[in-house]
């Protein structure tokens, strides 16, 4: 009885395993990215030319990330399935409007990404660039990213460097994953003086 028991809980615990696995960032290809300095939860980065997709966003109730995700599950022109990447960024203009991207993966850039089927999803190349990054755990809430944000631009003054267009915050987990488990990073591209 003893190794039906034991044996049940390890099958149960490899299923949650799984599980835990295809929910987490641990599943998808993530974001390639140099890292020129690290100090503590801060790095310097620099990100290559990368392919993405991205929606708006809208105020109250959205659906940004529904029609990205149809579009990588074969609502486009070629109905090709488009494996998920990770982290997904959020670009935030004044209020609650601004952009919701997906990145391609290496596989799919180079043999070219399909076409939406809506002209609500649209592709671009976003230029390689110079990035600061503060990582943060806990939720997608407006308060852990605003203090993320706040943090980051305190430590780029410190080093002297001039901060280039909106912020970017980058979502790398499910919401399935719990809170304290989560990796979501504040990034804010910057230049040299």
């Amino acid at each position: 009885m003893k190794a039906k028991s034991l044996w049940l809980v390890a099958s149960l615990l490899g299923v949650l395993g799984f599980a835990f696995y295809k929910l987490s960032r641990f599943d998808a290809e993530e974001m390639p990215y140099e890292t020129r300095l690290k100090d503590g939860r801060f790095e310097l980065r620099r990100y290559p030319a990368l392919a993405v997709a991205r929606t708006g966003l809208r105020s109250g109730r959205d659906d940004s990330f529904q029609r990205l995700f149809d579009f990588i599950s074969g609502a486009n022109n070629r109905q090709e399935k488009i494996p998920m990447t990770t982290p997904v960024l959020f670009e935030r203009e004044s209020g609650a409007r601004g952009t919701m991207t997906f990145l391609m993966s290496e596989a799919t850039a180079q043999r070219g990404v399909p076409h939406p089927q809506t002209s609500e999803v649209e592709l671009d190349l976003r230029p390689a660039a110079e990035v600061a990054v503060k990582r943060f755990g806990g939720g997608m809430r407006e308060e852990n990213e605003r203090q993320a944000l706040a943090e980051l631009r305190a430590w780029i003054q410190s080093r002297g460097l001039v901060v280039e267009g909106e912020p970017i915050i980058a979502y790398y987990d499910s919401p399935f994953i719990p809170d304290p488990l989560r990796r979501n990073e504040a990034m804010l591209r910057i230049t040299r003086r």
